[in-house]
């Protein structure tokens, strides 16, 4: 056989695989097509699903209101007294704030904001998933963002819809992506529109608003596009019947769930390994105890011997305990580290102060007073990184 031959050879036999490639891929478009023809047919519910997550949503936050806790700024210790996601306690054990945290929010704005997100693209995604694939994406998305938040900053305390809602925008992306070959264009250039302009927004307000939990929002969005890739991908399957398409959407869920249970399980137990100590109580004490004695310590102006009491059996006291149960805080998130520093250093020194201010008061030795008020200064100069 000749050169010539040989090449004509190759080149045909590439042809050949080419177009046998060609078929395949049309085959499986015309399944696509089938099996969405048969979908179609099948009756689509209101989405019913996506109603009732808006109702919880926003009943939790009237009963939260309603319990006394600020519409528009939620205290920390309110979030986390509801279930927020306070990474700490998650990861040693309370792993149901992963989910009550999904219902909890920052205030009315950020509450109103995702429950205009859920209103406009939960409905939709509910219509093309059903409810049950609409339930997996938004709830196993949630929880996955959730523990993401955890891992990237344990002392932070997370709450919010917007894991899942980033998540149930996500499934659609994928959907779309799987789809794109026979979904109508516009459709397919609209998803790809507002994905661009979630991400840009997104970056924005990462830049422009402190506080916002960028690790569940891409936690979620990843999440939501792999689970919607997912099962997209298993539930392209021939079918001839409305049943059939059923089962094939059943197994495509419990592959998603199974999935989404071995990476929570996962993530879970290495979490739990950090055995964070949790130094949420220890803070509160410092502050009320500061509080208490600066209190105490302003009354007693003009009453020299009330104000030895009050040094002595009161502030100083409080100083020494507040160091003694910070100082067992040992395994601490950078963040958290960082606060409990600050607050011993202001325990230590404002036990200085009034340690001096004491001793200065009994001799009347001005130049110790002098010492006092400087260390009060600087006792208070030690707490300005938390305002």
């Amino acid at each position: 056989m000749s050169e010539q031959d040989r090449e004509g050879e190759v080149v045909s036999l590439a042809d050949g695989r080419a177009r046998a490639e060609a078929r395949e891929a049309e085959v499986r478009r015309q399944q696509a097509r089938e099996q969405a023809k048969v979908e179609a047919g099948q009756p689509r519910p209101a989405p019913w699903l996506t109603y009732v997550l808006i109702g919880l949503n926003a009943l939790v936050w009237v009963v939260m209101v309603s319990l006394g806790v600020d519409p528009y700024e939620p205290s920390t210790d309110a979030l986390i007294e509801f279930g927020g996601n306070f990474g700490i306690r998650t990861s040693n054990g309370q792993w149901w704030r992963l989910l009550t945290s999904m219902f909890l929010h920052g205030g009315i704005y950020h509450i109103g904001f995702n429950l205009y997100f859920m209103w406009v693209i939960g409905r939709l995604s509910e219509q093309i998933y059903g409810p049950s694939a609409y339930a997996v994406i938004y709830f196993a998305s949630g929880m996955l963002a959730s523990m993401l938040s955890v891992a990237w900053e344990p002392a932070a305390v997370s709450v919010g819809a917007s894991g899942a809602l980033f998540g149930v925008f996500g499934a659609l992306m994928g959907f779309t992506i799987r789809r794109r070959g026979v979904l109508p264009q516009a459709f397919v250039v609209s998803v790809k529109r507002n994905a661009l302009m979630l991400i840009g927004l997104n970056a924005v307000v990462a830049v422009v608003v402190p506080g916002i939990d960028i690790a569940a929002h891409v936690g979620g969005l990843v999440a939501g596009v792999g689970l919607g890739y997912l099962i997209s991908q298993l539930a392209e399957r021939p079918v001839s019947t409305p049943a059939e398409a059923k089962r094939v959407r059943v197994r495509a869920l419990a592959v998603a769930c199974a999935g989404t249970i071995a990476v929570l399980a996962a993530g879970g137990t290495a979490l739990h390994l950090q055995d964070w100590d949790d130094p949420t109580d220890a803070l509160s004490n410092a502050y009320d105890r500061a509080v208490a004695a600066e209190i105490a310590y302003n009354e007693s102006a003009g009453d020299l011997a009330k104000r030895l009491v009050v040094l002595e059996q009161q502030a100083i006291p409080a100083m020494h305990e507040c160091s003694t149960e910070l100082a067992t805080l040992e395994r601490l998130p950078k963040r958290a580290r960082e606060r409990v520093d600050m607050w011993s250093r202001y325990c230590d020194l404002a036990g200085q102060a009034f340690a001096k201010d004491l001793e200065g008061l009994r001799n009347g030795d001005d130049a110790t007073l002098e010492q006092a008020a400087a260390l009060y200064s600087q006792a208070a100069a030690a707490l300005e990184p938390e305002e």
